[in-house]
């Protein structure tokens, strides 16, 4: 088999297995991977490779956005608010390739992924967060 079949199974097996919780931080996990490859290639001036990662960031985060149940409460309109602003922010990373937006929204998802791990850890009863849809 090929490394890279190999690792597409096992990140199939990982996603297929985990909680909601934790499928919630393999995303920011994918946001993050995606986010730091498009800041450097754009640091780089590969800006078609740059723009092809930084969508894929976007796509991961429209997911997250849409996966918010609404009915949770103000933590939810947050956080959903905040995502429609990483995006915007992308989409000007973009258009004026500008890594410096990258950057921010890197920052930001890292600190979220830390508070979604702790959540996680933290879960109670076996009762799975009541911000994301399960």
């Amino acid at each position: 088999m090929k490394t890279t079949h190999v690792s597409q199974i096992y990140l199939k097996n990982q996603i297929e297995t985990a909680t909601p919780l934790e499928r919630v931080v393999l995303a920011y996990e994918g946001a993050i991977t995606f986010l730091n490859l498009a800041k450097n290639l754009m640091e780089a001036k590969k800006f078609t490779d740059a723009t092809i990662a930084n969508i894929r960031a976007q796509n991961i985060i429209t997911e997250l956005k849409m996966s918010l149940n609404m009915e949770a409460g103000e933590i939810s309109h947050r956080l959903s608010n905040l995502y429609s602003y990483f995006i915007k922010k992308l989409i000007s990373a973009n258009l004026e390739r500008n890594v410096n937006h990258i950057e921010e929204v890197l920052k930001h998802m890292m600190d979220l992924k830390k508070s979604w791990e702790e959540i996680s850890k933290q879960k109670i009863g076996g009762q799975e967060n009541v911000s994301n849809k399960e």
